[in-house]
């Protein structure tokens, strides 16, 4: 039986909870139709919360008796069903006596062989030979159980007083089995209040059913209240405030037009309860895409397994709610967070729990310096920290963003596996001059100033810069060099720094400085020395930054002989040169060189 309303009507706990459906003023007209005996039917759709309504309609003053003929196997008498569900307990005592009656019967012939009834006191020995002779004659005048049931159902008249009879699903009971029904009604009609539940218009297509109308005294259509248009408008609305999102427009006109009733609001609610509730996907996804998707797997699961595990197949749909609903999915909301259906299928699953990031989670990393390291440098909440950065980050307040490129500052030359996507984009967004004038520059002088803060030498600032592509190697060079070198000589410079975390980028802008990249021959003994006092990391970088780094595959670093030009790859760039001079660190390397 539905459940769409509570008898007391207490405002819900659980949020999730459906509110209950005014429908006292039609309790209270119903009502004053009862106490007539009379016969009714109730007209509405299966599940439209018919036995609910009466159920409530009855209160305390009637005592509901719902009679599930479609359910049962036809060999039960509708008359014996009909008993025991009006008189359960009378209909207990009945059974028992007519099986005391049998047993003793039976029992008589073994006592009699086993000259048991000496023993016996008269009064039980008359009591058998009384239970066998009423067996008997019930036998011999084939007279049956339902005959007995049919005697006290009618006979107990003060009880069915305070009975209302419901048969339930009348229009879903097999023809045959409701001509029985025509006869309880007849044997029934004025001894007590019926209702016949069902959908009175597939009744009136049907030829078989003429005869229940010789026995309705009265139909009764079922609450405007509780038509599909009535409940769906004001499920949604009451939803939408829940979850505070506007529910697409389509999804409610498709519940209405499918004729979604009461027993489908329950279903889906339970499904909102599984998936907001107990599967946390509130702030993980869109709401409005999410509830179309379980429409789907409700209704349409094939268009939902299709959507969901086969993304590149066509759906072919005559219906033009259920393309507007594709469509809503569909559509592009890539700059968006939570993440869309059409970027992050796998959030949108039924039954999935979703490992993306809420908002709400995003904004406590934001404010913990531990976890803000953690996603810049992606240990942890890669993806949808990247995606929510991606999305929303020009959109932080000042602060915020002032926080997360310190925090980049301050961790870039400590971990070398910055940067990061998360990382490299922030940068470049405030490169790009997203909101950065209000606390970084765009030009190399002020990039500096602001390393400097943060304590940064002059290899950390180069290796910076070329960390996330902010400057090339050319305008380092050239900002730096000419101030740097002053009346020093190169090597001399090059001693103050080359203890110093990536000192190859120090050299490496010096060449860029002065022209000399890929020009082995015209490298001084300077330069060559400088080289030579790289460890075994750094000196890996310079030879990849110089195109000597061998570029087929292979298992470990591999030098060549010879490499594909720069600037003309047919034009090959000779390594001889170098390969000679960085022999004894080659070998002290164990680093392979190859021809190719």
């Amino acid at each position: 039986m539905h459940r769409f309303c509570k008898k007391n009507r207490q405002t819900p706990t659980n949020p999730y909870e459906l509110q209950s459906i005014n429908t006292k003023n039609d309790e209270e007209n119903l009502q004053k139709l009862l106490g007539k005996k009379k016969t009714f039917f109730l007209n509405g759709i299966w599940g439209s919360g018919k036995s609910t309504f009466l159920e409530n309609t009855a209160g305390k003053k009637y005592k509901v008796r719902i009679l599930n003929l479609w359910e049962l196997d036809s060999k039960y008498s509708v008359f014996s069903v009909a008993f025991k569900v009006v008189h359960p307990a009378l209909y207990f005592i009945e059974r028992l006596i007519i099986a005391i009656l049998i047993t003793l019967s039976v029992a008589s012939l073994p006592l009699q062989q086993l000259n048991l009834f000496n023993k016996m006191p008269a009064p039980l020995i008359l009591l058998i030979i009384f239970c066998t002779i009423f067996v008997s004659v019930v036998k011999l005048m084939e007279v049956k159980t339902n005959t007995f049931d049919k005697f006290f159902l009618k006979r107990k008249g003060w009880l069915l007083k305070r009975s209302l009879l419901v048969i339930d699903d009348f229009d879903r009971v097999e023809s045959d089995r409701q001509e029985s029904i025509y006869k309880l009604l007849n044997f029934l009609h004025g001894e007590m209040e019926i209702f016949i539940l069902g959908e009175y218009r597939s009744l009136e297509l049907d030829k078989n059913t003429f005869y229940l109308h010789k026995f309705i005294d009265k139909r009764v259509e079922l609450p405007y209240a509780l038509q599909p248009k009535n409940i769906w408008f004001n499920y949604f609305s009451d939803l939408g405030k829940k979850l505070n999102t506007q529910i697409p427009e389509a999804l409610i006109k498709k519940f209405i037009e499918d004729d979604r009733n009461l027993r489908d609001r329950v279903q889906f609610n339970n499904l909102v309860i599984q998936e907001f509730r107990d599967n946390k996907k509130m702030g993980h996804v869109k709401v409005g895409q999410q509830l179309i998707i379980m429409y789907l797997y409700l209704y349409y699961f094939q268009s939902y397994e299709k959507l969901i595990f086969k993304p590149e197949s066509q759906l072919n749909l005559d219906d033009q709610l259920l393309q507007e609903m594709i469509a809503y999915l569909l559509k592009d909301e890539s700059a968006s967070y939570p993440v869309a259906f059409s970027v992050n299928r796998s959030n949108y699953l039924i039954f999935e729990i979703p490992k993306s990031l809420t908002i709400s989670e995003i904004e406590n990393i934001l404010i913990s310096p531990d976890k803000l390291e953690d996603a810049l440098l992606e240990k942890k909440f890669s993806d949808s920290f990247f995606q929510f950065v991606s999305f929303k980050y020009v959109l932080l307040p000042y602060e915020i963003r002032k926080k997360i490129v310190h925090v980049i500052f301050s961790v870039a030359i400590e971990k070398r596996n910055l940067p990061t996507k998360v990382a490299s984009f922030i940068i470049i967004t405030e490169l790009q001059g997203h909101r950065s004038s209000e606390f970084i520059g765009s030009s190399l002088h002020q990039w500096r100033k602001l390393l400097e803060s943060f304590g940064y030498h002059i290899n950390e600032q180069i290796y910076f810069f070329r960390l996330f592509h902010i400057f090339s190697y050319s305008q380092i060079g050239n900002s730096y060099f000419p101030e740097l070198l002053g009346q020093e000589s190169f090597y001399d410079k090059w001693n103050t720094e080359k203890n110093s975390l990536y000192s190859e980028e120090f050299i490496i802008s010096y060449l860029s400085f002065k022209n000399l990249w890929y020009k082995f021959d015209e490298w001084t003994e300077d330069i060559w020395t400088a080289i030579s006092e790289l460890s075994e990391s750094q000196f890996k970088h310079f030879s990849a930054v110089q195109n000597i780094q061998s570029k087929d595959n292979h298992s470990d670093f591999t030098l060549a002989i010879t490499t594909p030009g720069v600037e003309d790859i047919y034009d090959r760039q000779r390594n001889t040169k170098f390969l000679e001079k960085m022999h004894a660190k080659i070998e002290d390397y164990a680093i392979d060189v190859v021809d190719e």
